[in-house]
C-alpha cells in the first residue's frame, strides 16, 4: 500500500527541530520519523521507507519490521493511502535536510503532546458496584457537560494533533445519548476508540458497534457466579444479562474484550470464570487487580500479591483456552516487587501522556479523585487541547515547588527538580498520607536516596 503524509499537513524545521504542521498546530517529530514522513512520496510503502532509512544507517535491519510497525502506529493520524488523485507534495521535500535537524528532547513521563485523551463521559451510573472509585450514583447526567458541539472541536483538535486514542470511561458512557454518535466521528477522523461499559447493550447499539472502525469495547464483567455478581454490582440477574450480552457482541463481529476486577470474593473462581468465558466465546481477557480507593472503598474485597501471582499463573497457563490474556502486572513484575522493592517504581501517566478529561470539560491530574479541582489545570470549553497541555497549571502540578515537600526527604534531594517519582500516584499519596506531597510508600522503598539526604 502505497501511502502519502495527508495533503492537509506539511512538514517544517522550526529551530532545527521537525514538526508537522496540521491546522495551526506545530506537532513535535522526530528526526526519524520526519525522514519517514517525507520518505512517504506516493510511490513507496511503509516498509519501503523504513528499507532506505536502513540502507544509510538509521535503523538496525534486525530491527527493520519492527520500526516499521512503531513508525506506521505512530504517525498513522498523519498519513493515507496514496491513489494519485492529485500531484503529491511530499515529493518538494527534500529527505536531506531532515537528516541534518536535531531530535527534540524525549521525556516519557511529559510528553509534548498527549497521546490519549481519558474523557469521562458522565459520573452517573445505572449500576452500584461495591468497588467504584468515582462512587458513582444513579443520578441525572450533569447539566455543565460538553455539549455534542464541544466534543467534536475536541476530537477535531486531537485528530489535528495526532492524538492516537480516546478511552471513554464514567459512571456508565451508554447514559450519554449520543455517545455512539460521538464514536463515530472520532474513527471517522482516523483515531482509535476504547470503551469501559457494564451496559445491557441493545441489539441496535451493537449493530452500530459493528459498524464502527478502530473500536474495542472492554466489557467490565467479574464473575459468573450470581450471588458475587450481583452482590459487586447491586444489580439482580447481572449473569444473565452479560451473558446474553456478550453472546450477541460475538455474533455481531464486535471487536470487544472482557475486564474483570479480581477481588477476594473472586480470586478464588477465577479459572472457572475464564472457562465460562471461554464457551461464551471470547478471545480476549484483561484483568486488573482491585485497589484502596477515596471513593466507594471496601478493603475486605482486596486480594495479596501471593494471590494475585497466583491469578497471573492461572493466566499465563490456560493456553487450553481460545483466550487471549492481556496482563497489565505480570506475575514476575509482581514477584520483583517482593524480591526487590528498592528498583520497584510506578508513575501513573496522566497529565504526562494522557489528557483526562471529565464530563464538564475540566482537565484534571488523577481519575480517581476528579472533584478536587486543586488537581485541574484547564477546561476545554475556554482552551484548546495544547494551550492546556502546554499550560504552567499542568506543569506545576507535574513539577510542584519545592517548599511543598518540607519535613520530607525530598526537600533537600538534589534529584528534586529533575524527579518524577515523587508525584508517581497522586491518590495514593492521599489514601496513605492524607497529601499529595509525599512520595506514595512504594516509591519511597524504591529510591535510593529517600531518607538519606539531609531534610531541611
Amino acid at each position: 500500500m502505497r501511502l502519502i503524509l495527508k495533503p492537509d499537513l506539511r512538514l517544517e524545521i522550526i529551530n532545527k527541530k521537525p514538526y508537522i504542521e496540521s491546522h495551526g498546530y506545530h506537532i513535535p517529530v522526530s528526526r526519524s520519523g520526519a525522514l519517514f514522513l517525507c520518505l512517504l512520496d506516493g510511490e513507496r510503502t511503509a516498509k519501503e521507507a523504513v528499507g532506505l532509512m536502513v540502507s544509510i544507517g538509521l535503523c538496525n535491519p534486525e530491527n527493520e519490521e519492527q520500526v516499521t510497525k512503531t513508525l506506521t502506529l505512530k504517525y498513522g493520524p498523519f498519513i493515507m493511502e496514496y491513489d494519485g488523485f492529485e500531484d503529491n507534495p511530499n515529493k518538494n521535500y527534500d529527505p536531506a535536510i531532515f537528516l541534518r535537524t536535531e531530535d527534540h528532547v524525549f521525556d516519557p513521563y511529559n510528553l509534548e503532546i498527549p497521546k490519549t485523551i481519558s474523557f469521562h463521559v458522565t459520573s452517573t451510573c445505572n449500576k452500584e458496584c461495591r468497588y467504584c472509585y468515582l462512587d458513582a450514583k444513579r443520578e441525572n447526567l450533569e447539566k455543565d457537560a460538553l455539549t455534542f458541539e464541544e466534543v467534536v472541536r475536541m476530537i477535531d483538535e486531537a485528530a489535528a494533533i495526532g492524538v492516537y486514542k480516546i478511552l471513554y470511561t464514567g459512571g456508565e458512557p451508554f447514559l450519554r445519548k449520543d455517545l455512539l454518535d460521538i464514536i463515530e466521528y472520532a474513527s471517522s477522523k482516523g483515531i482509535f476508540n476504547d470503551l469501559i461499559s457494564k451496559f445491557y447493550l441493545s441489539q441496535q447499539q451493537i449493530e452500530r458497534l459493528s459498524r464502527i472502525n478502530n473500536l474495542r469495547l472492554c466489557v467490565s464483567y467479574d464473575c459468573h457466579l450470581e450471588e458475587i455478581a450481583s452482590y459487586l454490582t447491586g444489580e439482580k440477574d447481572h449473569v444473565q444479562k452479560m451473558d446474553d450480552l456478550i453472546q450477541r457482541l460475538a455474533a455481531g463481529n464486535v471487536d470487544f474484550t472482557v475486564n474483570p476486577v479480581i477481588t477476594q470474593l473472586t480470586v478464588q473462581h477465577f479459572e472457572d470464570f475464564l472457562i465460562h468465558l471461554h464457551n461464551l466465546k471470547v478471545k480476549k481477557v484483561i484483568i486488573n487487580k482491585y485497589s484502596t480507593s477515596l471513593g466507594r472503598n471496601d478493603d475486605t474485597l482486596l486480594v495479596s500479591d501471593e494471590q494475585w501471582i497466583r491469578v497471573v499463573d492461572i493466566a499465563k497457563n490456560c493456553s487450553f483456552l481460545d483466550v487471549e490474556i492481556l496482563i497489565g502486572e505480570s506475575s514476575e513484575v509482581v514477584q520483583e516487587k517482593a524480591n526487590h522493592p528498592h528498583d520497584y517504581r510506578i508513575i501513573c501517566t496522566n497529565g504526562r501522556t494522557c489528557l483526562l478529561v471529565l464530563p464538564n470539560g475540566k482537565t484534571v491530574l488523577c481519575d480517581q479523585i476528579p472533584n478536587r479541582m486543586d488537581f485541574c489545570f484547564g477546561d476545554l470549553k475556554k482552551n484548546s487541547i495544547m494551550e492546556i497541555w502546554s499550560s504552567r497549571e499542568r506543569q506545576n502540578l507535574l513539577f510542584p515547588p519545592r517548599d511543598l515537600y518540607k519535613n520530607t526527604s525530598c526537600y533537600g534531594c538534589s534529584d528534586f527538580d529533575q524527579c518524577h517519582k515523587k508525584v508517581a500516584c497522586t491518590n495514593t499519596s492521599l489514601i496513605e498520607f492524607g497529601t499529595a506531597y509525599i512520595p506514595i510508600q512504594a516509591v519511597r522503598n524504591s529510591c535510593v536516596k529517600y531518607g538519606k539526604e539531609m531534610v531541611l
